[in-house]
C-alpha cells in the first residue's frame, strides 16, 4: 500500500511540472503593470481574446493618479484578439506598442463596427484600425510586410507611427486624413508608397529611406513637410501631384528618378530651390503644375548634367507679376527647351545656353524683361515663334551659323539696335523683329 500511495505522489508531481498545454488546459497570458504600461505576453492566438475581461478589469481598478497609458502585446495574434485590442483604446489608453506582437492569418477582424475581413500574416489589413479616434500612437510588429488600403485612414489623434524593418508597402490611402500624423519612423526595406498613402496628415518632415522604388499619386498631398523632404538615391518614379501644397523649402530629385507625373509640386508656396538630378533626360512640362496660375515660388533651379529636355510650360506663370524665379542654371547635356518654358519669368537676368542645345522652343523666354544679352550656341537648329517676345532689356542677340530656323515675331518688342540672321537660316518667320524700336 505505501508503494502505490508513493507511485501516485510522484505522478502528480510529475504532472504538475508539466506544462499546461500539455495536461490539457489553456495556458493563461501573463500581464504586468509598470510605469504606465500594461504588458501582457500570449503563447498562442486567442489567449488575448479569452482574456480580454480581465485586462478591462485591471484597467478599471488602476488609481486614477497611474493610469495605463500603453499597451504593449508580445506574441502571436489573429483577428478577434486585433478586435481586442482595438477595444482596449480609451481616452488615456492611447498608444499600441506592438514592436514584439505577430499578427497570424487566422480568423477574421471587424472593421467599421459592421463588416469582417479575413487576417492575413504580417499585414495591416483593409479598415483594420479605421477610425480608432483615441489612437495616438502606434509600434508597427517588426515582422508587417505590407499595412494595406485605408489601414489607419481617419485616425484623427494618431501622432506617431514606427514602422518595422521588414515593412515593403503602405497601401492606397493608409493614413489619408490622420490630421494629427507627424512623425513617421520608416522601414528600412520599404519599397512601395501607394496613392494617397498620407494625403492630409502633418507630418514635420521625412527622410525617405533607400530602398523606396515608388512614390504614388497624391502619396503626400497636403502633408506639411514644413521642416523638410529628403528623397534618398534609388527612387525611380513619383507619380501625379504627388507632393501637391506641401510646405518644404527646398528640394532635390535624386539621380536614380526616371520618371515623373504631373503636378508633382503644384501649390508647394514655399518652395523656393529646386534641384533636378540626372535621370530625369527630360523633365515633363507639366511637372511643377498643371496651370501656370499655380506655378509662382520657386527661385532658383539647377539641372543635372544629362537631363537633355525640359518641357513645354515648365515654368510658366500666367503674369510676370507672378514671377519669382531669378537664376537658372542649365546643364551642357540640355538639346532643347519647351515652349513657354520660362515665359514670364520677368527676374531672370542671365542664362546660359549650353553649347549642345539644338532647339528653342515658342515663347520659351517670352516677356523675361530683364535679360539684356543672349549668345547662341553654335548647335543651336531652331528659335520658335516668339520665343524672345517682349524681352525688352534684350539688347544684344548673337546668332550662330548653323542656324536653320527663326519663327514668327522671335525677337519682337525687344531692346535690340542690331541683328545679324547668318546665311544658314532658310526659315525666317513674319515680324522677327517686330517693334524693335531701337533697330
Amino acid at each position: 500500500m505505501m508503494k502505490q500511495s508513493t507511485f501516485f505522489t510522484c505522478l502528480l508531481c510529475l504532472l504538475a511540472a508539466l506544462p499546461l498545454t500539455m495536461r490539457g488546459e489553456e495556458e493563461l497570458p501573463s500581464q504586468t503593470v509598470s510605469d504606465g504600461v500594461l504588458t501582457v505576453t500570449v503563447t498562442a492566438t486567442g489567449q488575448f481574446n479569452s482574456s480580454y475581461s480581465s485586462y478591462q478589469t485591471l484597467l478599471q481598478v488602476q488609481p486614477a493618479e497611474q493610469p495605463v497609458t500603453t499597451l504593449k502585446v508580445i506574441g502571436p495574434l489573429n483577428g478577434p484578439d486585433i478586435d481586442r485590442v482595438r477595444n482596449l483604446l480609451s481616452e488615456t489608453l492611447t498608444t499600441l506598442d506592438l514592436g514584439e506582437a505577430r499578427f497570424v492569418g487566422e480568423g477574421e477582424y471587424v472593421y467599421d463596427n459592421v463588416y469582417k475581413a479575413d487576417m492575413q500574416d504580417n499585414v495591416v489589413g483593409y479598415r483594420m484600425f479605421n477610425n480608432s479616434s483615441y489612437l495616438h500612437a502606434i509600434v508597427l510588429p517588426a515582422g508587417i510586410k505590407r499595412i494595406e488600403e485605408l489601414a489607419f485612414s481617419t485616425c484623427n489623434s494618431l501622432e506617431s507611427v514606427t514602422m518595422g524593418n521588414e515593412l515593403t508597402y503602405v497601401g492606397k490611402s493608409a493614413f489619408v486624413s490622420c490630421r494629427a500624423l507627424s512623425t513617421v519612423v520608416w522601414s528600412a526595406s520599404l519599397d512601395s508608397i501607394a496613392e494617397g498613402a498620407f494625403q492630409r496628415t502633418n507630418l514635420t518632415s521625412a527622410t525617405l529611406p533607400a530602398s523606396l522604388r515608388y512614390i504614388g499619386k497624391r502619396a503626400f498631398y497636403d502633408a506639411n513637410l514644413a521642416d523638410g523632404l529628403t528623397l534618398s538615391e534609388g527612387l525611380l518614379t513619383i507619380d501625379d501631384e504627388a507632393f501637391v501644397s506641401c510646405k518644404f523649402a527646398s528640394l532635390t530629385l535624386p539621380n536614380s528618378l526616371t520618371r515623373a507625373g504631373n503636378s508633382v509640386l503644384s501649390s508647394c508656396n514655399q518652395l523656393r530651390q529646386l534641384h533636378f538630378g540626372s535621370g530625369l533626360k527630360k523633365v515633363p512640362g507639366r511637372f511643377m503644375a498643371a496651370s501656370p496660375s499655380y506655378n509662382r515660388y520657386v527661385e532658383t533651379v539647377t539641372f543635372a548634367e544629362g537631363v537633355e529636355e525640359l518641357g513645354d510650360s515648365l515654368f510658366w506663370v500666367n503674369y510676370t507679376s507672378w514671377a519669382t524665379l531669378t537664376s537658372v542654371s542649365l546643364p551642357t547635356t540640355l538639346r532643347r527647351i519647351g515652349a513657354h518654358a520660362f515665359h514670364n519669368q520677368m527676374g531672370l537676368s542671365t542664362v546660359s545656353l549650353p553649347e549642345r542645345l539644338e532647339e528653342i522652343g515658342p515663347s520659351a523666354f517670352n516677356a523675361c524683361n530683364q535679360l539684356t544679352t543672349l549668345t547662341m550656341p553654335a548647335t543651336l537648329l531652331s528659335i520658335g515663334s516668339e520665343a524672345f517676345r517682349s524681352c525688352s532689356a534684350l539688347a544684344t542677340v548673337s546668332l550662330n551659323e548653323g542656324l536653320l530656323s527663326v519663327g514668327y515675331r522671335a525677337f519682337a518688342s525687344t531692346a535690340l539696335a542690331s541683328i545679324s540672321f547668318p546665311s544658314t537660316v532658310s526659315s525666317l518667320g513674319a515680324g522677327a523683329c517686330y517693334d524693335c524700336r531701337q533697330l
